[in-house]
């Protein structure tokens, strides 16, 4: 898909200015730090610079320009927003406010396990994800910690995260 209709995609899902210039900034790194001329890359480092104390310091959502994110992610609110860089995000997920999606780290703390978001995805406020599969169609409940991998369909809250309730396709 385009890059222009990503962004496109990303505003339909997004009413907050803040979140869509933030979003708009990551795509337009996120293309550039992947495309491998020359040009792309000068213009990444300036994009990240921007995108650095726009995006991470005055709005504090930490969405690192090289996580690999798929098309419609929609982000309510941002505020404290934490991706780890190696992490994967599939298509059409919500973030809430105060999430977190980190990986799992040795003693040395390399990662040793990284968290892998299906598609059509909701992650409530104050959630914390850590080196997990989370599969289609999914929801995660408020406060929900995750450190077991979630099945498709699934209905997940508490801590430890349990699962409430398989979702039925309709």
């Amino acid at each position: 898909m385009h890059i222009l209709n990503i962004i496109k995609e990303d505003f339909r899902r997004n009413s907050d200015i803040k979140i869509k210039i933030s979003l708009m900034l990551f795509r337009l790194g996120n293309f550039n730090y992947f495309t491998i001329y020359f040009g792309h890359k000068v213009l990444y480092y300036i994009i990240k610079l921007f995108y650095k104390i726009v995006v991470e310091y005055w709005f504090n959502i930490e969405l690192p320009l090289n996580t690999k994110v798929g098309k419609g992610l929609k982000i309510e609110h941002g505020q404290g927003l934490v991706v780890h860089y190696k992490t994967t995000i599939g298509n059409y997920v919500s973030l809430k406010h105060n999430t977190t999606i980190g990986c799992k780290t040795d003693q040395q703390g390399h990662c040793i396990r990284q968290s892998l978001i299906g598609n059509n995805i909701i992650i409530h406020p104050h959630s914390c994800i850590i080196g997990v599969t989370i599969g289609d169609d999914c929801i995660v409940g408020a406060g929900s910690i995750v450190t077991k991998d979630v099945e498709e369909k699934s209905i997940v809250a508490g801590n430890p995260a349990k699962l409430i309730k398989k979702i039925r396709k309709v």
